[in-house]
């Protein structure tokens, strides 16, 4: 059976991020700025060093136009 690793799954989820932020063409402050979480966190989020809310995730998927 296959199990999630949380560390796994956070450096894929910023990875994921970091991909869908660039070919907006956006910075890290830009893209704080329009979902209203700091540089810093977006930076945390990008490295797979933060736990993101559900809520932090869904805006950041909906601005990002992720739905996959």
């Amino acid at each position: 059976m296959y199990k999630l690793v949380i560390s796994d799954t956070q450096i894929q989820f910023g990875l994921f991020v970091k991909l869908h932020r660039l070919r907006k063409k956006m910075s890290q402050p830009e893209l704080g700025d329009e979902v209203n979480i700091s540089k810093t966190h977006i930076s945390r989020i990008e490295n797979g060093e933060a736990n993101i809310t559900i809520t932090n995730i869904i805006n950041l998927c909906n601005f990002l136009e992720i739905n996959h």
